[in-house]
């Protein structure tokens, strides 16, 4: 017997998101042009030459830097959502994570007044989205892998489950649809 599996990717990045992560992006850039530039004398000649082993290290720092960031999207951004008979699935690139469909006491899709706005305490926001850790102004504690303020999906979990999970799915009525279904059939 096979299993059902329907798969969600995460829904595409509002304005606010794109506009954050092109902001972020472009200074990321310009301050490593700009100690590309500081390297290679081209702001200071012989002065900056002189300082040789202080701008290698900052350059390699600079770089470690944007490694890591680059490092942070690939293990905090979820590439997709699936659900089939043994539950939700977060994937991400390097990693996924099971909501099993015991653990889940409701699912329902809520509005941005409901959601409130979004306090990072631990995670990643600004590039490509909200994910981590986060308090809401309504919701409270909540895990987030959001990509827009609209079209939300909140999956609250029994007692002593963990947090409930705040998360948008590209389409966001079929996921409640298919979650809400595996939810319902699990002894709960």
């Amino acid at each position: 017997m096979t299993e059902h599996i329907e798969s969600f990717q995460m829904a595409p990045m509002d304005m606010i998101n794109k506009v954050s992560t092109a902001v972020s992006l472009l200074l990321i850039a310009m301050a490593a042009l700009f100690l590309f530039a500081m390297f290679f004398g081209a702001l200071g000649g012989a002065e900056l030459s002189a300082r040789g082993p202080a701008m290698i290290a900052v350059v390699i720092i600079v770089a470690a830097v944007a490694f890591v960031l680059t490092l942070l999207v690939a293990v905090y951004r979820p590439s997709g959502l699936r659900v089939s008979p043994v539950g939700v699935q977060i994937v991400w690139p390097l990693r996924s994570r099971l909501i099993r469909p015991e653990d889940i006491q409701s699912v329902a899709q809520i509005d941005h007044q409901r959601m409130g706005r979004v306090y990072r305490a631990f995670g990643m926001g600004g590039l490509f989205g909200t994910f981590g850790l986060c308090r809401t102004g309504q919701l409270g504690f909540v895990d987030a892998y959001i990509t827009r303020r609209t079209n939300a999906v909140l999956i609250v979990r029994r007692s002593g489950c963990g947090r409930p999970l705040l998360i948008t799915p590209e389409r966001p009525d079929e996921f409640v649809a298919a979650v809400a279904a595996v939810a319902a059939g699990s002894p709960g």
